[in-house]
């Protein structure tokens, strides 16, 4: 009896018939696992630009905000950018106080001189201070800075943040510490203190005698 559904061709061809169906099987397997990790890195360049679309939109809002504030400054780069767009060398440079607990810190650069006539101009005097502070405590240097200022002010009526050292006001070899800036930012900005601080931008600050009604204006006839 014969069995019409047999064929001594087909002996082996069912093997054939599985492995191309397994190599088909591996090949869309890889081509799903390209089309997975295609999907995963548009993913991320879209959470990438959402992220710098949101830090624009932040930026803007925050230069709106500074251009409405009573502290813009439009001849002031830092009304502009902040130090991490200027790029500014992270190397330790002597620091004065810190605007905020986020260590916004103010620079004690060199005074700039502005020449309005002539081209020359006579070199700033610069007081060197040799003095140390070495074996004081925090709140002694603060109380030794606090009346030098006081002594400086006296006769100049007001001096810039970042002058301190030209003008001899503190040691020319002093980097002030955290602690310091921090015990000078508070003992400044109480009420009774001898000698008051006005801040003109997160860089910018004029120490000045207790008693003045309007700092501005005296920055305005001094500075500027």
């Amino acid at each position: 009896m014969t069995d019409s559904g047999f064929s001594w061709s087909n002996i082996g061809g069912g093997s054939s018939h599985l492995v191309k169906m397994n190599e088909r099987i591996k090949f869309l397997a890889e081509q799903q696992s390209n089309i997975l990790t295609s999907i995963t890195d548009i993913h991320k360049i879209i959470g990438d630009l959402t992220a710098e679309v949101k830090v624009m939109n932040s930026n803007f809002l925050t230069d709106y905000r500074r251009m409405g504030s009573g502290n813009y400054n439009d001849k002031s780069v830092s009304s502009f950018m902040s130090l991490d767009d200027l790029v500014i060398d992270s190397t330790p440079r002597p620091t004065e106080e810190n605007e905020d607990d986020d260590d916004d810190t103010l620079v004690i650069a060199e005074e700039i001189v502005i020449v309005s006539d002539g081209f020359t101009a006579p070199v700033p005097v610069r007081i060197r201070n040799k003095d140390s502070y070495d074996g004081m405590t925090d709140e002694d240097i603060v109380v030794k800075i606090i009346n030098d200022l006081k002594t400086y002010i006296d006769e100049h009526t007001a001096v810039m943040n970042y002058s301190l050292k030209k003008k001899g006001i503190i040691p020319d070899e002093y980097i002030m510490p955290a602690s310091v800036k921090k015990l000078l930012k508070t003992a400044v900005n109480m009420d009774d203190s001898i000698v008051q601080l006005y801040k003109l931008d997160k860089m910018r600050g004029m120490y000045y005698k207790h008693g003045v009604e309007n700092p501005q204006e005296l920055y305005d006839e001094i500075f500027t």
